[in-house]
């Protein structure tokens, strides 16, 4: 379980680099029963309903609560069976089938059935229930049928390479309690949810604090921790003080923490800091419809105008690679042989040329046909890499 909880905590990521390490500090100590898990929440979630949340804040609470049809095997990343004990999937792609495993029972002790999974997609599509974000990934279903009180099928238009993915890690909702409700999205569930997971939710208090117990009657394998509370710390150098007072038992920190706050003796004696590579990336993307990164030679000109490994140094302390591409580094879809374009100000003054950026009017300023290179860049106010 330690596994499970560490790898749902928060990634920081710095533009167009993989941050190699998550990293995080677990308390060697306990202030409360040794038993009881205690996270930062940096912001609240609006809601707790896991089709129309769209923060990473519920998912991160919501994956204890609710499992799925698939989940993943955290060494290798291969799906596996969850609610789902089996799936088969046709020769032509098209349907995917899964057997639901007969001791899968919700939170009440309703047993999850076929028709629950059904019944999940309808809401999921019902145009009244803003679900918009996830939607669009099911547009290609043609049908979903409950065979018999275990067995669904999922039935697409076409062959998608991500179709088992997307339907095996759909999110499930118990029919017999959210049928009730006109208003899904307003209901009673939204602020406190019933799942089919390993926790269920016990308390909400605004501005505070969100507790999950554990599920004595969970169906699958049961955790040693009997109680997870999230603490809204919004800001992060208060929770990382929170930690060393030992009131919190495992958080993010951040390369600055990293590398200058958490190297004492003192502090390694009570703190346990692993690090290890994350899939997590941020890049700048230049809108290709618009000049002047309609052109290639000035998307590549810019890239080669921003040094990459030198914010690599300084910014991050040197926990952070330059990526080539959004994949994985260490996975099989990535190109060993593609190289990142270095920092070069040489070859982007000559490749800007090129497109036919110069100070034509000797202003210091680039200019193409009378008119300056100029842009407008838009980021996420909060966000620490922009």
């Amino acid at each position: 379980m330690r596994a499970f909880l560490f790898a749902r905590i928060k990634k920081q990521i710095l533009c167009w680099m993989f941050l190699l390490p998550l990293l995080f500090a677990c308390a060697a100590e306990h202030t409360v029963s040794p038993y009881t898990l205690r996270l930062q929440l940096s912001s609240e979630p609006a809601t707790l309903n896991p089709m129309t949340s769209v923060d990473a804040y519920s998912v991160s609470i919501n994956q204890f609560i609710f499992d799925k049809l698939l989940t993943r095997d955290l060494d290798t990343l291969a799906f596996k069976p969850s609610v789902a004990s089996s799936w088969d999937v046709s020769e032509d792609g098209l349907e995917y089938t899964f057997h639901i495993k007969k001791e899968a029972k919700w939170q009440d002790g309703v047993p999850v059935t076929a028709d629950d999974v059904v019944f999940s997609y309808q809401t999921l599509m019902d145009p009244k229930v803003p679900a918009g974000h996830l939607r669009v990934y099911y547009s290609d279903i043609e049908s979903v049928e409950a065979l018999d009180s275990k067995t669904v099928r999922f039935r697409y238009k076409r062959v998608y390479f991500k179709a088992l993915e997307v339907v095996g890690f759909m999110d499930i909702i118990p029919k017999h309690i959210v049928e009730q409700y006109k208003d899904f999205d307003n209901s009673p569930f939204s602020r406190a949810p019933l799942g089919n997971g390993p926790f269920k939710f016990k308390e909400w208090v605004s501005g505070q604090r969100i507790i999950l117990e554990r599920n004595e009657d969970y169906w699958g394998d049961k955790t040693e921790i009997k109680t997870i509370e999230f603490k809204l710390i919004p800001d992060s150098a208060v929770a990382f003080q929170i930690l060393k007072k030992g009131d919190l038992d495992v958080m993010a920190i951040s390369s600055l923490q990293w590398a200058r706050q958490t190297r004492s003796k003192r502090f390694t004696d009570r703190f346990y800091k692993p690090v290890y590579m994350t899939g997590g990336y941020s890049y700048i993307a230049w809108n290709n419809s618009q000049p002047p990164f309609d052109d290639f030679r000035v998307r590549r000109a810019m890239t080669h105008m921003i040094d990459r490994r030198l914010m690599s140094q300084k910014l991050k302390f040197g926990l952070a690679a330059v990526a080539t591409g959004p994949f994985f580094p260490n996975g099989t879809q990535i190109n060993p042989n593609v190289t990142a374009y270095e920092f070069d100000p040489e070859t982007a003054v000559a490749l800007l040329k090129e497109a036919g950026w110069e100070d034509h009017d000797g202003d210091g300023v680039l200019d193409k046909n009378g008119k300056q290179f100029e842009f407008k860049y838009l980021y996420p106010s909060a966000s620490k890499a922009s």
